[in-house]
């Protein structure tokens, strides 16, 4: 799994319009949705994708969507930013067709072969013993507040200067970046399946100082608060 990519499936909710900025990839698999992109209206499409703070909403009156955000600087985000023309921030999808197509999809199950097809744009570079230690202690312990470049560069005893270009190069984005995606993945999951704790309890738990730092950041980066997730948790599923 690329932890600098958030998945998620919403039935029957539509969106306002807003902006964020991820890199986003919106579809459907079964009814058209229709959508406001960058100031013009698309009518009955099979979805779209964007570059970061390009304004968009969504209309969904039957069906479902499904949602991708990615780390524009990751290694997939790299990856993603090619499929766009020069000078182009929107690519809409007016068939099922164009889209499997953009993709090279498996036409029986797109959803997972989109998963699978993703998952082979984040391949990691050589594998470096040091930088696995580091990300396994990171994926086990985001929710701690010491984890800065002085405190992981000794772990695998590099100078944090050296740290943070090393760590930078093998994912693709930095260390901040990386804690970032992970505590919003944990916020997310925790607002979906804990329907009984609260946003501030879901945001410690998270690993962010306070709920207004996890409704910035959730704003920022993928466009909705962490209330839309536990208000709609019954009609919304992470991958």
């Amino acid at each position: 799994m690329d932890n600098f990519v958030l998945m998620f499936s919403a039935r029957q909710i539509s969106s306002k319009i807003h902006h964020h900025l991820a890199l986003q990839i919106v579809f459907t698999t079964h009814i058209p949705f229709n959508s406001v992109i960058a100031g013009m209206e698309y009518e009955k499409i099979y979805g779209f994708m964007v570059k970061p703070n390009i304004t968009h909403a969504c209309t969904v009156t039957e069906g479902e969507l499904n949602i991708i955000n990615i780390e524009p600087y990751s290694t997939t985000g790299k990856f993603i930013n090619q499929m766009f023309s020069q000078g182009n921030d929107v690519i809409v999808f007016e068939t099922k067709q164009e889209f499997q197509h953009h993709f090279d999809l498996n036409k029986t199950d797109i959803l997972n072969s989109l998963h699978q097809k993703i998952n082979t744009y984040s391949n990691l570079p050589k594998q470096d013993s040091r930088m696995l230690k580091v990300i396994d202690y990171l994926n086990q312990n985001f929710h701690l507040q010491n984890l800065n470049p002085h405190f992981l560069s000794q772990m695998i005893n590099l100078s944090s200067s050296r740290f943070s270009v090393l760590f930078k190069e093998y994912t693709g984005a930095s260390l901040s970046r990386y804690l970032l995606w992970l505590r919003l993945r944990k916020a997310i999951n925790l607002s979906l399946l804990e329907k009984g704790l609260s946003l501030t309890n879901i945001a410690i738990e998270a690993g962010f100082y306070d709920l207004p730092q996890l409704n910035k950041y959730m704003k920022e980066m993928i466009g909705v608060p962490p209330q839309i997730f536990k208000q709609y948790s019954n009609l919304i599923q992470a991958y």
